[in-house]
């Protein structure tokens, strides 16, 4: 959640107690010691709205904005500075976070499409909770004016959106952006923990050092 604070398939609402704003493994605590163990069960993934124990995360319906889901791996993985995000073998938790654009655009208040849909991770510095997780939600409709028609290729370009420096770059979906930010890091002579990653859309990746990336993301998804 970020600083301000925010194959067995059962749809629910999850409201979380306001300690959940304060306690920074609440996401864990509810992934780990609820939504799993009601799935082994075999009593149903709540409170989360998904568990997949196959391909380890679940979808929770965050308790800010109409929309706002999160994806969380059900490994205990702290966040976007975690080597396990590069290591062989990790999930794909974007390509997970993209396929529950459905459940935003059908709970969003203003009709969206998939370019209106945004995932972000935060960066440690601006984060809560120290359990990784990716936020899905409507992007705010200046966000989307300013990208609209940005033609973007393989190479990283600078861009500003909102006054915000960011770098951004064109991909598809079926690529991890970790993967790819991670040697731009390195070149920039930093650490994929130091950096804050969206994507809006299914072709425009973003990156930036100077903001949580969820900033891009509009939670009252307001016409």
């Amino acid at each position: 959640m970020p600083c301000r604070i925010s194959r067995t398939l059962v749809i629910c609402l999850f409201v979380a107690p306001f300690s959940a704003r304060a306690d920074p493994l609440a996401l864990w605590k509810i992934v780990h010691g609820a939504c799993v163990p009601h799935v082994l069960a075999h009593a149903g993934p709540e409170p989360c709205a998904a568990v997949d124990l196959a391909d380890r995360y679940a979808l929770l319906k965050d308790r800010d904005g109409a929309s706002q889901y999160l994806v969380i791996p059900t490994d205990r993985i702290t966040g976007i500075e975690s080597p396990l995000l590069l290591a062989p073998g990790t999930p794909d938790y974007w390509k997970f976070a993209w396929a529950a654009r459905a459940d935003v655009i059908a709970r969003a208040p203003r009709k969206i499409t998939e370019d209106d849909v945004g995932i972000a991770i935060n960066p440690p510095w601006g984060r809560t909770q120290n359990q990784l997780h990716i936020h899905i939600d409507c992007v705010k409709p200046v966000v989307s004016a300013q990208l609209h028609g940005l033609v973007l290729g393989q190479a990283w370009v600078p861009i500003r959106l909102g006054g915000v420096a960011y770098l951004a770059r064109g991909l598809d979906m079926t690529q991890n952006p970790f993967l790819i930010v991670a040697p731009e890091a390195v070149r920039e002579h930093t650490v994929l923990g130091d950096w804050s990653v969206a994507t809006v859309g299914p072709h425009t990746l973003l990156a930036t050092r100077a903001e949580p990336a969820e900033d891009l993301l509009d939670h009252s998804c307001a016409p």
